[in-house]
């Protein structure tokens, strides 16, 4: 499971925008802790105190519930807690961070990056990733997918992900209140591609919406759509948008596995011609259908955009 950490920074100017040397960790204890069934799902309560005992004036309650359900491979958590820690210049100042460790004597850290991953150091400093970051060696790996922060670190087989800070400058109180963050963690085989890790991040940090519709609804719809045919499992599509011109639709898909592919894309909707389009939009060269097909040629992490042109009206 994911074990919360206090890390305390020592104070400096504008720490909003530079983080400090940490002098301290405290593992946080729980205080209290629950167990609720609901058929194949079992949730976990922790509850945490963050306040006196760790050199904070005013306590910062925390809660992390966490889920399992039968059948799926993650481990989701929710983390919340009412932030009142407040940061000065006087003292070393708590920082939130989720810690998950992965027992490898060697782990590669890869971060994802805009259409893409970077691998970096296992140096312990902190750095950007969008949906998620992973530590792997030829046995397997661990993946911690996030919801809404960024901030990973990785250091000795641990992989940190930072919740909440106490900067005090330029704002001198920028972070009090009610907050609920939520992260999961995905154990995975060595052979779980990036682009397969990319997908269940993008499942996990945009969650589908569900909607009711009266039960007497009919038509001729189909019960499910998909404007494309997903291309090979390396492709990630990323965008699906009417044209700037309002004469067609725009998809964009990047290569995600760090490996040249070829394969096709499929349209499920009537369109009168396809090009390649750059990010502006402007038309770089036609794409002719291969026996109804598309064909897709992608360098490794190439960015493609294509645009589906509408059928002109009988």
């Amino acid at each position: 499971m994911g074990r919360l950490e206090a890390h305390f920074e020592n104070p400096q100017g504008m720490s909003a925008w530079v983080m400090g040397h940490i002098s301290r960790v405290d593992a946080l204890k729980p205080i209290t802790a629950s167990v609720t069934e609901n058929g194949d799902e079992v949730k976990v309560r922790f509850d945490y105190p963050l306040g006196a005992s760790n050199a904070i004036s005013k306590p910062s309650p925390i809660s992390q519930t966490l889920t399992i359900r039968n059948g799926s491979d993650l481990i989701e958590s929710e983390v919340q807690c009412d932030w009142n820690a407040i940061g000065t210049d006087a003292s070393p100042n708590p920082t939130l961070r989720v810690a998950v460790d992965y027992a490898s004597a060697k782990p590669v850290a890869r971060h994802q990056i805009p259409f893409g991953w970077i691998t970096r150091p296992n140096d312990g400093r902190e750095y950007p990733s969008l949906e998620w970051a992973d530590l792997s060696d030829n046995l397997g790996g661990v993946t911690l997918l996030n919801d809404s922060k960024h901030g990973y670190s990785v250091a000795d087989g641990t992989m940190r992900l930072t919740l909440i800070r106490s900067s005090f400058d330029p704002d001198p109180e920028p972070n009090p209140g009610h907050h609920v963050w939520k992260y999961a963690i995905l154990p995975h085989s060595a052979d779980m591609a990036p682009s397969e890790i990319a997908r269940r991040a993008a499942e996990f940090n945009q969650p589908m919406m569900v909607s009711s519709v009266p039960f007497e609804a009919d038509g001729t719809a189909p019960n499910s759509f998909g404007f494309i045919s997903e291309p090979a499992k390396g492709l990630v599509p990323t965008v699906l948008k009417m044209a700037e011109d309002k004469d067609g639709w725009i998809v964009r898909l990047y290569e995600s596995d760090g490996k040249a592919s070829t394969s096709t894309l499929s349209a499920n909707a009537p369109f009168g011609s396809a090009s390649w389009v750059n990010f502006i939009e402007d038309k770089l060269g036609e794409v002719k259908p291969e026996s109804g097909k598309l064909p897709l040629q992608l360098h490794r992490f190439e960015i493609r955009t294509m645009k589906f042109k509408k059928a002109m009206a009988k």
